[in-house]
Formats: C-alpha cells, sequence, structure tokens
C-alpha cells in the first residue's frame, strides 16, 4: 500500500469509482491492469476505482529537510547561486515550514536592473530570504484537506506542487527557484539502506554450526 495526494478534484462517473477533492490524502490498494486506474481508500474507509493522473505519490522531496535550525539553513545555503534553496520545518509554527531563498547581494542591482558579474563561474554568496509556508487544513464534509501556501490565497495540494509553482519567475518572490539543495543525510541514509540492507525474505537460514566460547 501507499499513500497519494489529490492534485485535481474527481467526480466518480460510475459506481465503482471513489470521488475525491483536491488535496484529500488516499491510500492506493491494489494496481488494476490499466495503468492508469488503481483501487484506493479514503480516510472514511470508502474504496473504490481513481484515476492515477490525478493523484501523486506523497513522498518527502530530497529539498526537504526536516527539524534544522535556521543558522543550519544558512550554512547549507553559504556560498550558493541566487536561486538556490530549501525547506525546513517551521521551529516557531508546529506543522508549518520554512522556504529558504538565497537572493542577489543589493550590490549588484542598479535600480531595476542587475550588475552583470565579472566573474561568473564564482557567484557571491547573497542574503538567504525566508518565507513562512502555512499548512492549511479544510474540512470538505467529513473529509478533511491539507493545502499549503505563503500568501493564504494561492493553495497547493502538495509542497511539491508549491515549489513547482515558484520556479517560474515572477510569481512574488525575492528570486525565482532554481536550485533545490538536497538534504545530503537522508540521501546517505537511503544509499545506504539500498546498498547495504538484506531483505529478511532474502536470507536463508542453516544449520547451526555451534555456540558458546568457541563456537
Amino acid at each position: 500500500m501507499s499513500e497519494v495526494i489529490a492534485i485535481y478534484k474527481y467526480e466518480k462517473t460510475n459506481e465503482n469509482d471513489l470521488s475525491f477533492e483536491k488535496g484529500e490524502r488516499l491510500t492506493i490498494l491494489k494496481h488494476t491492469t490499466d495503468h492508469n486506474w488503481a483501487i484506493a481508500r479514503n480516510q472514511l474507509g470508502e474504496e473504490g476505482l481513481i484515476p492515477l493522473t490525478f493523484v501523486e505519490p506523497e513522498f518527502e522531496p530530497h529539498w526537504l529537510h526536516g527539524q534544522i535550525s535556521r543558522e543550519e539553513a544558512d550554512t547549507l545555503l553559504q556560498g550558493r547561486k541566487p536561486g538556490s534553496f530549501l525547506v525546513r520545518a517551521s521551529c516557531r509554527f508546529t506543522g508549518d515550514y520554512t522556504l529558504c531563498v538565497v537572493t542577489r547581494q543589493e550590490s549588484e542591482r542598479i535600480g531595476q536592473s542587475e550588475v552583470v558579474q565579472e566573474d561568473k563561474t564564482e557567484p557571491p554568496e547573497g542574503p538567504v530570504q525566508l518565507y513562512h509556508i502555512h499548512t492549511i487544513v479544510r474540512e470538505n464534509g467529513f473529509t478533511p484537506c491539507t493545502f499549503y501556501s505563503l500568501d493564504q490565497t494561492h493553495l497547493f495540494p502538495s509542497l511539491r506542487k508549491l515549489i513547482e509553482y515558484y520556479q517560474v519567475a515572477d510569481r512574488g518572490l525575492a528570486h525565482t527557484l532554481t536550485d533545490p539543495v538536497a538534504d545530503q543525510r537522508r540521501e546517505r541514509l537511503n544509499y545506504l539502506r539500498q546498498r547495504h540492507w538484506i531483505q529478511r525474505d532474502d536470507v536463508t537460514f542453516g544449520q547451526k554450526l555451534g555456540h558458546g566460547e568457541f563456537g
């Protein structure tokens, strides 16, 4: 079983389907022979077929760093070019997040134009701008739907969708999001799990050779 988030609203077209709202979380129970559909269950325990093009997997993106301090985030972003970003859990608001973005230094700007840097191979470190990502839970009937927003007006069903929106220029940030900074600790842990952990089903138990001080 896997968890997914609805990125669009879906109204069922026959009795075997399962309707859901944008932002609703569903559990995939079984995939069908048609790769575009799966059997899923909502949080009320109702089951039915859902179109997989209307949902996305719920997973932690590589730019999500969990509970780290502002100082740790600044260290990770130090020396990186403008547009570099990461998301961390908010230290002040439980359940919310903080978007940290490297912006251009004021010395690089003259009015509305930017000064061309002589050495573009080593972009100067810019200041880090912080944005509060609000986690908004709304009840849709008996089903809670979770959204994420910077301005509490533009609502997104997942953090990934929010980031994708602000990766387009001129959408209100001090700098467009261009270069995600990955959580290296989680990536290393995932690497170790994939490379060095042995699944129990892969282990075959044989005869015990001995025991005691000398085996």
